[in-house]
């Protein structure tokens, strides 16, 4: 204990700037270049009212942090770059985090090796590009982990179960899974740290918490999480053995990487984190203290912990679960820092930049999907789309929307207010959902009526013509398009990355027919 106590405190030096330099400019390529999909739309759009906020009507996965964030930066105005800059911001204090709590845990050779990789991640640099409250979660999942390990070896521990009470109850405001970060601390404190007289601090910091999240807590009621948490079942796929692995596949390589290099990446990181355990508990004695230890039973514990959860409601989805993804990095940089032999080192070095910069650079950004299904994740050229429509729509044209994915995106990117109707048949994997005229109409059966009704008194129709490969609605919206093509005359289409643009005009008598 007295040893881990007399560590000696590392000063950040040039390779922690150099790294952190390194980071910002990974996460800044293409930032401001892609659309915004819909979920990030739907955040920017609806932070507009703190009133909504605070009502609760905002309450979808408990991110009040993050919308107020949101409410604030929003004000610096609407270009992309600018935006998403916030998790920009908190990506890069990941990094940060991740070096000193390195550079505590272990020496100066770990924290500039492990904050290497996050700083090049492919997983951590999608997320920092998206306007979502996911590396607000990362970074504050790595401060509680921190600040709970800190408890742990502290002889005078009163002031730190102040901090890690406030960022456990940011981290539940951030995103309600965060709880099972707080579920495994206990845990390892029960188990692994059970005479060390720390148990009585550790509750005054869960209470704590629980005060501090308690007024959120009246506003989203144990209910409201549990729709959520039965809504995420309803379409995240059913947990099995395979999901830990493929979470750690995306936490190495990220979600565009080639197969085989993900494998190879994946296989690399595991296998420094089984060599980071190796050898450094050769020869030493198991404590609770011990911070390889430390590292392996809170990621194995929230894999565990999920597991059990997602037996009885599935919410296993890396993304939601990325409060396992600093503990893992931290791993394999350690992992790497235990390579004595430096030629080995820079060769390993070599491998997993190349392997994890490259895609990043030149296959990672927004593209569509292979035949080979290596990339599942595409963000649509909705701001290409949306020119066009501004400049070509007439009044008394009539705008359908196939997909649901693009209908905040396509209506906040238009620099003008369509002034006509502006209809959409949505038809996702959740519900059928008609809305013409400001009214909703529910339907399981939208074609043909639903389009003969929506189209008549229009001479022209524009059909924003989109698909989402990872969800169903990619048949549905093939339908509306075959409908249109069959009784209604083509005058010109545009394409564009994940979406096609066509104009139509009535062909008469034939729309009934």
């Amino acid at each position: 204990m007295q040893a881990e106590n007399n560590r000696p405190r590392h000063r950040p030096g040039l390779c922690f700037g150099i790294i952190l330099a390194v980071a910002f400019a990974l996460r800044l390529i293409n930032l401001g270049k892609y659309s915004f999909w819909h979920d990030e739309v739907a955040y920017l759009v609806t932070v507009k009212s703190l009133v909504q906020i605070i009502s609760g009507h905002l309450a979808v996965k408990g991110s009040l942090f993050f919308h107020i964030q949101a409410y604030l930066w929003s004000y610096l105005g609407p270009n992309l770059f600018v935006l998403r800059l916030l998790p920009v911001l908190w990506s890069v204090s990941s990094v940060a985090i991740t070096y000193i709590m390195s550079a505590r845990l272990y020496d100066r050779r770990t924290a500039c090796l492990a904050s290497f990789l996050m700083a090049v991640s492919p997983f951590s640099i999608h997320y920092a590009q998206e306007f979502k409250m996911y590396s607000v979660m990362i970074c504050l999942s790595l401060m509680s982990y921190y600040l709970f390990y800190l408890f742990i070896i502290a002889d005078e521990c009163v002031r730190r179960w102040r901090f890690l009470a406030i960022v456990n109850a940011l981290m539940l405001y951030t995103h309600y899974y965060g709880v099972i970060v707080i579920v495994v601390e206990t845990l390892y404190l029960y188990i692994f740290c059970g005479q060390s007289g720390k148990k009585t601090p550790f509750l005054f910091s869960l209470l704590g918490s629980f005060l501090l999240y308690f007024p959120w807590f009246l506003v989203i009621e144990l209910t409201y999480c549990q729709v959520i948490g039965v809504f995420n079942a309803s379409w995240i796929p059913a947990w099995n053995l395979l999901k830990p692995f493929l979470s750690l596949f995306h936490y190495s390589a990220g979600y565009h990487s080639p197969l085989k290099v993900g494998l190879g990446l994946t296989f690399i990181f595991l296998g420094l984190a089984v060599w980071a355990m190796v050898h450094d508990l050769k020869g030493q004695k198991i404590t609770g203290t011990n911070p390889t230890i430390y590292l392996a039973m809170i990621l194995c514990g929230s894999m565990i912990v999920t597991s059990l959860i997602a037996l009885w409601n599935n919410i296993w989805l890396d993304r939601y679960l990325c409060f396992m993804f600093g503990p893992f990095i931290l791993g394999a940089g350690r992992g790497l820092a235990c390579i004595r032999k430096p030629m080995v080192q820079a060769i390993v070095v070599l491998i997993l930049l190349l392997g994890l910069v490259l895609p990043v650079l030149f296959i990672y950004q927004n593209r569509v999907p292979r035949e080979d299904k290596t990339t599942v994740y595409a963000k649509k050229d909705v701001i290409g789309a949306a020119r066009v429509l501004d400049r070509n729509v007439k009044p008394g044209d009539l705008v359908i929307n196939t997909s649901w994915s693009t209908i905040i995106p396509l209506k906040f990117h238009m620099t003008r207010s369509l002034a006509i109707p502006y209809v959409v048949l949505s038809s996702g994997s959740f519900r059928h959902v008609s809305h013409i005229g400001g009214d909703f109409i529910y339907d399981h059966d939208l074609y043909p009526h639903l389009l003969d009704r929506t189209i008549t008194g229009h001479d022209r129709i524009w059909l924003v013509h989109s698909s989402w490969p990872t969800l169903t609605e990619e048949l549905e919206s093939r339908m509306v398009k075959e409908w249109m093509l069959t009784h209604c005359s083509l005058e010109e289409n545009e394409s564009f990355l994940g979406i096609d643009l066509f104009l139509f005009r009535q062909c008469g008598s034939n729309i009934r027919q």
